[in-house]
């Protein structure tokens, strides 16, 4: 019973189809009942008998005949309605296989992007300059740095850059200008005679000055740009002008790698968008299904992160400096979550980016001892 009780529920249509089905049925077996009882229905009716009972059949076709095209009516609605069904089900079928389709081809295409990123890092080839002093002569030359190298030794350089921007008075000379100068002051601090340096703190401080000099002249830096920058006081565009010298001297390499990793990034996003553009609003499962999508780009999203070492992750950040694009992405998927605060030039320059928090060595250590 309570089985019929639930199929008449998601049938109400059919039901009412088959209902005036056997209300047809009843009243053409209760009409023979009654008419069996004047006339002989199965033996032979008199020309009369015949005359009469034809209005017999204007009943059955105008009473029950209409009873039953109602039913057909209703008949055809259902199968109306189980055609849409179908229909739906197709579709679906259709949509979900689109969707498994569409996942393969953002897996196949992610995974090739990261391999593809992995390369570029392990790729990259760059000359460093190497400043060293050697008697009471300023000398340069350059070391080749290779692959995933490149990013520790390019924060080491990028501090340097930061530390002549916050504090050297760069006046613009040449390394023959710098040399000059130091032959100029060499009594000061050398006597020639006993072959000793007679003021070390002098001589510190001349190689102090002539070591930011040519870090000036090797990076390019306009003596003018430099000098505003550097009376500014203002944190932030002194690390963005230091990473500007930085970058256009290394933006062969640095530059392409940021770009692949920002892209990298976007394209997870973009599916993301598309996952969620799928989803009905108004469905009562619409947070789950939402939830669901966030787990399974954040486990994506995992992947690109992991590959990235701590070096990496500082100049990416810096770099948002000069591309403020890719800030708005970075920050919604916390990319920084495994940089330590230790790792940037300056504790102070976590605070540049609004809403992307930066933990510290101590946070992680309470971390692990309170589990």
């Amino acid at each position: 019973m309570r089985r019929l009780i639930n199929w008449i529920k998601h049938n109400p249509i059919l039901s009412i189809a088959y209902i005036c089905v056997g209300i047809g049925l009843l009243i053409w077996g209760g009409f023979l009942l009654l008419i069996n009882k004047t006339y002989n229905v199965g033996g032979c009716l008199t020309p009369e008998e015949m005359a009469q009972t034809g209005q017999v059949g204007d009943f059955i076709g105008g009473v029950i005949g209409s009873v039953w095209a109602l039913a057909g009516v209703f008949l055809y609605f259902s199968a109306l309605k189980l055609q849409q069904q179908e229909l739906k089900s197709q579709r679906e079928e259709m949509a979900t296989s689109q969707r498994l389709l569409d996942q393969q081809l953002f897996e196949g295409t992610f995974f090739n992007l990261l391999k593809a990123q992995e390369n570029i890092r392990d790729n990259i080839k760059a000359q460093f300059p190497k400043i060293e002093f050697k008697a009471f002569s300023l000398s340069v030359s350059q070391y080749e740095v290779y692959g995933i190298n490149f990013f520790n030794i390019a924060r080491t350089e990028y501090q340097a850059i930061y530390n002549f921007v916050a504090s050297h008075e760069y006046k613009g000379t040449s390394i023959h200008g710098i040399n000059e100068d130091i032959e100029n002051q060499i009594g000061s601090f050398y006597d020639k005679f006993n072959d000793i340096i007679i003021n070390e703190e002098l001589w510190d401080t001349i190689k102090y000055y002539a070591y930011y000099e040519c870090l000036g002249t090797l990076y390019g830096s306009n003596e003018k740009t430099f000098k505003t920058i550097h009376e500014s006081g203002n944190e932030r565009q002194i690390c963005a002008y230091a990473y500007w010298l930085f970058y256009h001297r290394y933006e062969y390499c640095l530059g392409h790698y940021c770009r692949h990793f920002y892209n990298i990034i976007k394209y997870i996003d973009d599916y993301k968008q598309k996952l969620l553009s799928q989803l009905n609003s108004q469905s009562k499962d619409y947070e789950k299904e939402v939830q669901t999508i966030n787990d399974k780009i954040h486990h994506y999203f995992s992947f690109a992160q992991a590959s990235l070492s701590s070096y990496e992750l500082v100049m990416i950040y810096y770099n948002m400096l000069l591309f403020p694009n890719a800030e708005k992405l970075y920050k919604e998927y916390n990319i920084f979550e495994n940089m330590h605060i230790e790792n940037l030039i300056k504790n102070r320059h976590a605070r540049f980016f609004e809403g992307i928090k930066i933990k510290s060595v101590k946070d992680f250590k309470q971390r692990i001892f309170q589990k």
